[in-house]
C-alpha cells in the first residue's frame, strides 16, 4: 500500500506529490497559497464553480450551462454552439450597455441576420446622426427614404378640403341656424345636417389648438330628446375621383387614417362614421372616440381598414362622407370598427344634442393613406380658397350701363371651373324694368342675356348685385 494517514488532526508536509490514481476528499479542500491549478485535461465540477466570498458575488458557473459574471468579461470570441448568439440578456431583461474593447461594436447579428429588437435611449451614427425617442437628427445630406406612411413623401397627403376651417364664403364669422333639414354649408365644404330644424347654430370662430387659428363651433340651442329616426351631424365630402388610388371596393383596398382636433363642453363617448354615397349610403364604418377633458383641445386618430367590397362611385360624385355625429337616433347605430352595408352614423349617439348650450369645436381634420397619422398638412390660403371655389363661388359688384339695343349680352368667366353645373342665384338692382332676364351659369361661366323695354335709344343702369354659384353635393 502507499501512504495511509489516520486521525482528524495533524499535517502532511511535502515538497511535491505525485498520484497515479484518484484523489478523493470527503470534506472541503481549502488552499490559500496556491498560485494556480494547472491541468492538461478537462476540469469537471459536478455542482458548478463559484468564485468569491459568497455564491455568485464574483462569478458563478452552474451545471446547467449558465454563467454569471459581476465584473468585466473579456473574450476574443463569444459564440453559441450553432454559430450565433440567440439571446443576450441582462438580469432585468434589457442589455443596458453593449461595448467592444476598442469602443465600437462592428457586428451585431441575430441568427437570421437581422437584430429584431435593440433598445437604447440614444444611438449615434458617426458624428452626423443622433437617434432618440423624440426623433432623428441628421446633418449633411439628411435622411433619404423611399416612402413614408406607406405612401409618397411629397405631394398632397390630406384628402379633406378646408380641414382647418379657414374659408367661409357664405356667412363669414356670423352664426347660422339652419331652418331646413337639408345640408346647410357654413364653413366651405362643411355642412350641418339634421332631421329637425333650429336645434343648433354653426359658425367659424378664432379658437384652435397650437398651429390653428380657426375652428368650426356648433352650439346646441335646446336639450333635445332624439327619436330613433332623428339624425344630427356635421359633415364633409370627398369627390370619388380623389380616392381612386385607395382602391376601395377591390381586393387591393388600402387602409387610411383619420385625425382631427376636437373640443367640447361635454365629455364622454362620441360617435362618427365614414360613409359612401351609393345607395344612400352603400357602406358605413362607424366608430367611437372619447373626449376626456371639458373645453380642452384633444387630438384624435382613427385607423380605418380598406373596404374590399361595396359600390363606390366614380368621377365627380360623392366618394366618402366624413360624418361627425351630434346625437343621431338608434336607427343609425351599428357595431363599431367594422364596415357595414347600409346607413350608420356611429355605434351610439353623441351626447351633444341632449344638452342645452353644449358646444362642439372641430379643426385640423385630415384623412390620409396608411395607418400612421402625420402632422396636419397646411396649404396656402390662396390654394385652399381655390379648392373651395370648385364647389361654391360668389361674384359681387356688378355695375353696367346697358344701351337700348333690344338685347344686352355679356359673359363672365369663372376663376375656377366648378364640380358640376351650379345652382345659380342672383340679386341686383336696375333703374328701369327689364322685359326678360335669362342670366344663367354653367361650370365655366355665367352669362347675361337681358332684354329690356324702352325706346330704341337710351340706356339703363344695372346698379350692382351679387351672384352665387353652388355645386356642393
Amino acid at each position: 500500500m502507499g501512504v495511509q494517514i489516520n486521525g482528524s488532526e495533524g499535517n502532511v508536509i511535502a515538497t511535491k506529490g505525485t498520484y497515479s490514481g484518484n484523489v478523493t476528499i470527503g470534506g472541503t479542500l481549502t488552499y490559500e497559497d496556491v498560485t494556480n491549478i494547472d491541468s492538461v485535461g478537462i476540469i469537471t465540477a459536478r455542482s458548478g464553480i463559484e468564485i468569491g466570498a459568497s455564491p455568485g458575488v464574483g462569478a458563478s458557473i452552474s451545471v446547467d450551462g449558465n454563467a454569471i459574471f459581476s465584473g468585466i468579461t473579456t473574450a476574443t470570441t463569444l459564440q453559441a454552439t450553432t454559430g450565433d448568439i440567440t439571446t443576450l440578456r441582462a438580469p432585468t431583461g434589457i442589455v443596458t450597455s453593449l461595448e467592444a474593447t476598442t469602443g465600437d461594436i462592428t457586428t451585431l447579428r441575430a441568427p437570421t441576420g437581422i437584430v429584431t429588437t435593440f433598445v437604447t435611449n440614444t444611438a449615434k451614427v458617426g458624428a452626423a446622426v443622433t437617434i432618440t425617442e423624440s426623433g432623428i437628427e441628421a446633418s449633411g445630406i439628411g435622411i433619404t427614404v423611399a416612402n413614408i406612411n406607406g405612401t409618397q413623401i411629397g405631394g398632397r397627403r390630406n384628402r379633406v378640403q378646408n380641414g382647418d376651417m379657414r374659408i367661409t364664403q357664405r356667412y363669414g364669422t356670423n352664426a347660422h341656424t339652419p331652418s331646413n333639414n337639408s345640408r346647410n354649408y357654413v364653413m366651405d365644404r362643411w355642412a350641418y345636417w339634421s332631421s329637425l330644424t333650429s336645434k343648433a347654430s354653426i359658425q367659424q370662430v378664432e379658437d384652435g389648438p397650437a398651429g390653428f387659428r380657426f375652428s368650426a363651433k356648433i352650439t346646441s340651442l335646446a336639450a333635445t330628446s332624439a327619436t330613433s329616426g332623428d339624425w344630427f351631424g356635421f359633415l364633409t365630402t370627398i369627390e370619388a375621383q380623389d380616392l381612386y388610388d385607395l382602391e376601395q371596393g377591390t381586393a387591393n383596398a388600402k387602409d387610411f387614417t383619420l385625425s382631427f382636433y376636437v373640443k367640447s363642453s361635454v365629455t364622454g363617448t362620441w360617435a362618427a362614421a365614414i360613409r359612401t354615397k351609393a345607395s344612400s349610403p352603400d357602406r358605413s364604418y362607424p366608430f367611437n372616440y372619447t373626449i376626456s377633458s371639458a373645453n380642452t383641445w384633444e387630438r384624435k386618430t382613427i385607423t380605418i381598414p380598406g373596404s374590399t367590397d361595396g359600390t363606390w362611385l366614380t368621377g365627380t360624385s360623392e366618394g366618402i362622407c366624413l360624418w361627425f355625429d351630434l346625437g343621431s337616433g338608434s336607427t343609425y347605430h351599428e357595431t363599431a370598427n367594422q364596415w357595414y352595408s347600409g346607413n350608420a352614423t356611429g355605434p351610439s349617439a353623441s351626447p351633444f344634442i341632449a344638452v342645452n348650450a353644449a358646444t362642439f369645436y372641430i379643426t385640423g381634420v385630415q384623412l390620409e393613406e396608411g395607418l400612421q397619422a402625420t402632422t396636419f398638412e397646411h396649404h396656402s390660403f390662396t390654394e385652399e380658397y381655390s379648392l373651395c371655389q370648385r364647389y361654391y363661388q360668389t361674384y359681387t359688384g356688378v355695375a353696367n350701363r346697358v344701351y337700348a339695343v333690344n338685347v344686352y349680352r355679356s359673359y363672365y368667366a369663372l376663376p375656377v371651373q366648378m364640380r358640376s353645373s351650379p345652382t345659380f342665384t342672383k340679386s341686383y338692382s336696375v333703374n328701369t324694368n327689364l322685359a326678360t332676364d335669362n342670366t344663367t351659369a354653367d361650370t365655366k361661366m355665367f352669362k347675361w342675356d337681358i332684354q329690356f323695354t324702352g325706346a330704341s335709344s337710351g340706356y339703363i343702369d344695372i346698379l350692382g348685385g351679387t351672384f352665387t354659384l353652388d355645386s356642393e353635393f
